[in-house]
């Protein structure tokens, strides 16, 4: 069976699809959760990530979102006899070819803009460097994941469509 990324821009859904999939009887599991991904400095060291009024722009230029190591093979491992879900957006993860198929959550703008305003639990995106950041990568990310084969689900449905595309995607 195959190991599935769904991935897509912050704010488009990853976290919420790996919750109904899991209530769904799914092995799914979040790039955010401890164990699977974490903030890496520069020299690959993981660090923790400050609270919103102390990460800076320049914060994103010392640092990114990976996968800790072992944790890929561990998900490809399950994924043998199961479909194993992994949904994030981490940048050590894409390149490796251990996904059988990456799905990207797609959102439009105003959507994005109502999503990271309204979050809980999750202040990133709410400050203004992170907002103009989002919109910015938001501009060319579904396209990117389009030219590198990734299949495209409208994220802006309602969750129960959503995740039955995603499942429908990978049957």
């Amino acid at each position: 069976m195959p190991l599935v990324y769904i991935t897509g821009i912050a704010g488009s859904g990853k976290s919420t699809v790996q919750q109904e999939l899991k209530r769904r009887g799914h092995d799914a599991y979040d790039a955010d959760e401890p164990g699977i991904g974490a903030a890496h400095d520069r020299n690959g060291l993981i660090v923790k990530v400050p609270d919103a009024s102390e990460r800076s722009p320049d914060w994103f230029q010392r640092h990114s979102w990976r996968m800790i190591d072992g944790a890929l093979e561990r998900l490809q491992l399950k994924a043998e006899t199961d479909y194993v879900f992994l949904c994030g957006a981490v940048t050590s993860a894409e390149d490796r070819g251990l996904f059988a198929q990456t799905i990207c959550l797609d959102i439009d703008e105003a959507t994005l803009r109502t999503r990271l305003a309204s979050r809980e639990g999750n202040d990133f995106g709410q400050s203004q460097h992170e907002l103009a950041r989002i919109l910015e990568v938001h501009k060319t990310a579904t396209e990117n994941y389009r030219q590198k084969g990734a299949a495209v689900v409208d994220a802006t449905r309602p969750l129960h469509e959503v995740v039955d595309a995603i499942l429908a995607l990978v049957n």
